[in-house]
């Protein structure tokens, strides 16, 4: 990943860029249950000087970041966070790219933070969006873990395709961008199976039954 990084025992790259973290894990070397075990103890140590109620936003994009696409987020983001604030007050705030796939920011103010200044943080996404063709705001778009662990995005018409091909199953990993809290975050409710996320309620998946005739 450069000379600005290193990888750790555990697999997870970090580098020194100011309030960025790079987080990726060998999916196929564990057992789902191993590997959801590894995520959430690994999540559960980032953004330490932010509480549990911290607000969060996950921001995914189809394809995977390459690095050059990686640096041009860190150095969007790095030039906003620092200057954010909400009425006058600072927001104490920190991000991370997880799986080359999502950028996770997490911010807190005491009082809580407007309107205003969520969407002043927004629009850095609106740039990227309009100036780089980064987009990170298509909430049509459905994540989820291939039975060989890669990470898939399709949108969500394309999903239903994905069902009926018979690619899901009630313990397939999908991923909860939905999320709104730093503690909801470090409990592992990103990456959840299934038969326990939202997805499997807004797309049901064919009875037994049924895909045996």
């Amino acid at each position: 990943m450069g000379q600005d990084s290193e990888t750790n025992r555990t697999g997870i790259a970090s580098h020194s860029l100011y309030s960025v973290r790079y987080i990726g894990i060998d999916y196929l070397r564990l057992s789902s249950r191993l590997w959801r075990k590894t995520v959430i103890s690994m999540l559960d140590k980032i953004f330490p000087n932010l509480p549990d109620e911290a607000r969060i936003w996950v921001h995914g994009f189809k394809e995977s970041l390459s690095a050059q696409q990686a640096e041009l987020l860190d150095r969007q983001l790095k030039m906003f966070i620092p200057n954010w604030q909400t009425h006058g007050r600072k927001v104490t705030a920190d991000f991370l790219i997880l799986h080359d796939r999502f950028v996770i920011t997490a911010a807190h103010c005491a009082g809580g933070i407007s309107g205003c200044s969520i969407d002043s943080f927004f629009r850095t996404f609106k740039q990227l969006r309009d100036e780089a063709e980064l987009d990170g705001l298509d909430g049509s778009l459905i994540y989820y873990r291939d039975k060989e662990g890669t990470l898939q995005a399709t949108d969500n018409l394309s999903f239903y395709e994905v069902i009926d091909s018979g690619q899901i199953t009630p313990e397939t990993i999908v991923f909860d961008t939905l999320i709104e809290t730093l503690g909801e975050l470090r409990a592992g409710k990103l990456e959840v199976p299934y038969r326990s996320a939202w997805h499997s309620r807004s797309f049901p998946l064919p009875s037994p039954e049924l895909s045996q005739t």
